[in-house]
């Protein structure tokens, strides 16, 4: 049976030697947080943008925050995949590293207002004159345009500080 300490020893050095795993993995990084931060981020910019008075609007608004919702959660799973492997790459720097902790935290709070967003869009979409929910999704998006920001910024921090 194969050790995971080998096996993550065998991948870093492997990471390490080779400029061009480096560069897929770090653009399996990028790419899917610039797509799903950027949909994320314009859905969340038209929530917010939305007058407090436009019931009717509400649904196509919504809509178009759900089917960003599919995309965000693809483009997440395979920033956890690539940062997995840049983890796994240099794992004695991430496990000692206050920014990756932070950022995991921030990403850990992504994904549960992501969960409850969902759950507050679908009561406004059932019940379109529900200020109180309507609410409850414009807090959520206002939180999800400062967490992408954020975890963004501590992830760019993390290689140049941690």
């Amino acid at each position: 049976m194969v050790e995971i300490g080998s096996l993550v020893s065998t991948w870093a050095s492997y990471y390490a030697n080779h400029g061009m795993v480096r560069t897929v993995v770090e653009f399996g990084h990028l790419a899917p947080l610039i797509a799903g931060a950027g949909l994320a981020v314009t859905s969340d910019t038209e929530v917010l943008r939305l007058s407090e008075k436009h019931y009717e609007r509400r649904h196509s608004v919504l809509d178009r925050l759900r089917a960003s919702h599919d995309i965000v959660l693809v483009s997440l799973a395979f920033i956890v995949v690539s940062g997995g492997l840049m983890f796994a790459a240099d794992l004695d720097t991430y496990l000692h590293s206050t920014y990756f902790w932070i950022k995991m935290g921030l990403v850990a709070l992504l994904l549960v207002n992501g969960a409850f967003l969902r759950y507050a869009d679908s009561r406004v979409m059932y019940n379109p004159d529900d200020d109180a929910h309507w609410h409850r999704v414009r807090r959520a998006a206002a939180l999800s345009f400062v967490l992408w920001f954020a975890t963004t910024f501590i992830g760019v921090a993390l290689p140049n500080v941690a």
